[in-house]
């Protein structure tokens, strides 16, 4: 079940990691007086916005073709990674959520037991800061089977009418299927995003191309919901009787839970910025930075988010238990990304070996055969 890998998925979804860490460390990269670090990465965030995206983009455009030939394989194929997921979740809670429940005691489990915080853990029933992202996925890959089998059997609409109703409802009451802890995200407003990706690889795999032939008008479409989504985000500075007709109507930006307003405003960004890839990917191709780091980042981005999620914890720790010194963290942050960059091209150059040596075993058999 392989596939020749696109690269402007690979660049996007390295901008998309890149971002999350970003994100994750913002608090402590925001030492500039005035400058309003945290505040600029947090509004312009993309992260899960743009992972459910080109997640579902990946259902779409690669799992869609395959169903159609081999259903049991596919659907095998999501039940594996469904575990994996399970599997790599599991580890973390062993030896990041336990050890912290065990040696900084309640005020990590929110009052608590140690037994009782790590048996939720096990069960998906709590929300441990960065280690609520990936249980995430797990829903997501197992409604992937039935919306390939809609899918299949033409049933567009369809998919498309549940997923609205699923949004809908959740604007109303978010946490309606959350059971334990209120979901960060929840899977009933956040599924819509996911199914948009899946359409769009699926369309992507029956036109046999990525973008369209004229990224114009999709630009000027992106800046317009972008500019009036912002506007209705902070244009409260500008026109102050803004801010008493929001709260009267309700009508705000959010993410935490999302509501229709911050698919839009933060969608647009993403959005916005495919389309920018798109018109000038010819230029970004050239950056070596795009080849050796972003790209690198995107073609492994499980794996930097493994390792992110550990020195993020190990800025816990050390804050915790050691000092508070704003430059310890920097310097971790700066770790993770030289480290990270480190072991993945490990991580490729042993992939590429092995690669080069199933080549030549397959040329040496087809040498023998004739």
């Amino acid at each position: 079940m392989t596939a020749s890998r696109n690269q402007i998925i690979d660049f996007l979804r390295g901008l998309v990691i890149i971002d999350m860490m970003l994100v994750h460390y913002s608090y402590y990269i925001d030492i500039f007086p005035g400058m309003y670090v945290a505040k600029i990465i947090n509004y312009s965030d993309i992260a899960i916005e743009g992972f459910l995206l080109l997640f579902g983009y990946m259902i779409g455009s690669r799992y869609y073709s395959l169903f159609i030939k081999d259903e049991k394989r596919v659907i095998k194929r999501l039940f594996h990674r469904t575990l994996q997921i399970i599997k790599i979740h599991y580890l973390m809670i062993i030896t990041i959520s336990l050890p912290m429940a065990v040696f900084i005691g309640k005020e990590f489990t929110r009052g608590e037991s140690t037994k009782l915080f790590i048996a939720k853990s096990f069960m998906f029933l709590n929300q441990v800061g960065l280690l609520h992202i990936l249980p995430t996925f797990i829903p997501l890959l197992l409604l992937s089977i039935p919306v390939l089998y809609m899918l299949k059997n033409g049933c567009v609409v369809f998919v498309v009418v549940i997923s609205l109703i699923l949004f809908v409802i959740g604007n109303m009451g978010p946490y309606v299927l959350t059971i334990g802890d209120k979901a960060v995200f929840p899977i009933i407003l956040w599924q819509i995003i996911f199914i948009i990706g899946v359409l769009l690889g699926k369309k992507s795999y029956e036109m046999n191309k990525i973008m369209p032939d004229n990224m114009f008008p999709h630009i000027i479409i992106a800046s317009i919901i972008f500019i009036s989504a912002t506007f209705i985000y902070h244009g409260h500075h500008l026109l102050p009787a803004l801010a008493a007709l929001k709260s009267e109507y309700h009508f705000h930006v959010s993410k935490y839970p999302l509501n229709y307003l911050g698919m839009l405003y933060h969608g647009s960004i993403v959005y916005f910025i495919y389309c920018i890839t798109v018109l000038s990917w010819k230029h970004i191709i050239r950056l070596k930075v795009v080849h050796h780091v972003i790209m690198l980042f995107g073609r492994y981005s499980m794996q930097v988010f493994i390792i992110h999620v550990y020195y993020a914890y190990a800025i816990v720790w050390i804050q915790y238990f050691v000092s508070h010194h704003a430059s310890i963290p920097i310097a971790i942050i700066v770790l993770n990304f030289v480290t990270t960059v480190i072991a993945l091209r490990i991580i490729e150059k042993g992939r590429i070996n092995q690669v080069v040596d199933e080549v030549k075993v397959l040329s040496a058999q087809k040498g023998i055969s004739s």
